[in-house]
């Protein structure tokens, strides 16, 4: 895959500057030189000895019980996924995701490698294929920007607004509002397409015919990840953050909480260790 023409196609600062999670975009017929197809998707659930996690099955609610697809016995339900399990889903409009799809594909595996050149952050690479008239999980958001390549069929995006929360990893409280939004947008991509969806923009897909399609993830950092090079910083150049509070009687209780009088020199210091962040 030429990345370098597909960058040149995108126009990497005028879309940082346009669209970045900003809007979606969809860039029409640029994925070219990609040999991953349908039978490289089936060939790892038959070969590529996978198992769940890394492999499960979906439907508009979530994830499908992981009986209706791995090994069980008497004894014990194993992580062992059986493939005619999986087809049978399949069959039932039921999503296949391979999560880090990269681990079991070489090619897939060095784009994410020549992406990750572009955007020096942590890149994931999911595969999802969709069955007939697959109606994808409800309305829902990420925590992390994704460009959608479409390898095989079509896909129908219906967008919504952005969550208004700022969201993160560890913090999505309004998940659970969605029976409250209503879709704005309508997307449909074909194979060739590649879709850039924001983060924090309500979505929801849906197909009538079989569909494959690589997420890529961009995990950019928010302000709170820095926290921990923060400490880092403050722990071997700061005396005054190493200094103990001091104990203090409240109610006739011992209680450990830092003087108002400290505050000033605990804003300096902080300040002083994210300048040599920068």
């Amino acid at each position: 895959m030429n990345l370098e023409k597909l960058i040149d196609n995108i126009g990497l600062t005028n879309f940082l500057e346009i669209s970045w999670q900003k809007k979606c975009i969809v860039y029409k017929k640029v994925l070219e030189g990609l040999s991953f197809q349908l039978k490289d998707f089936y060939n790892i659930i038959e070969f590529g000895n996978i198992d769940f996690p890394h492999l499960v099955c979906l439907n508009k609610n979530g994830q499908v019980p992981i009986c209706e697809y791995v090994d069980i016995t008497q004894k014990y339900i194993s992580s062992k996924i059986i493939p005619q399990k999986v087809y049978n889903l399949l069959d039932q409009s039921c999503t296949v995701r391979i999560k880090n799809i990269d681990k079991f594909n070489s090619e897939i595996n060095l784009l994410k490698s020549e992406i990750q050149k572009i955007f020096t952050t942590k890149i994931t690479i999911n595969g999802y294929l969709s069955g007939n008239n697959n109606q994808g999980i409800n309305l829902h958001y990420d925590t992390h920007d994704i460009f959608v390549l479409q390898v095989t069929g079509d896909k129908k995006w219906q967008l919504g607004d952005f969550s208004k929360i700022s969201p993160c990893s560890n913090y999505r409280p309004d998940m659970y509002e969605s029976s409250k939004l209503s879709i704005n947008n309508e997307v449909t991509i074909e194979a060739g397409d590649i879709l850039y969806l924001p983060k924090a923009m309500w979505h929801q897909t849906a197909t009538e015919t079989l569909s494959l399609h690589l997420t890529v993830g961009i995990h950019s950092p928010n302000i709170i990840d820095i926290i921990p090079s923060l400490t880092d910083i403050l722990l071997n150049t700061s005396k005054a953050f190493r200094e103990p509070i001091e104990p203090k009687i409240v109610n006739n209780r011992v209680v450990f909480k830092l003087d108002v009088s400290k505050h000033d020199i605990v804003i300096t210091e902080m300040r002083k260790a994210l300048r040599k962040m920068t």
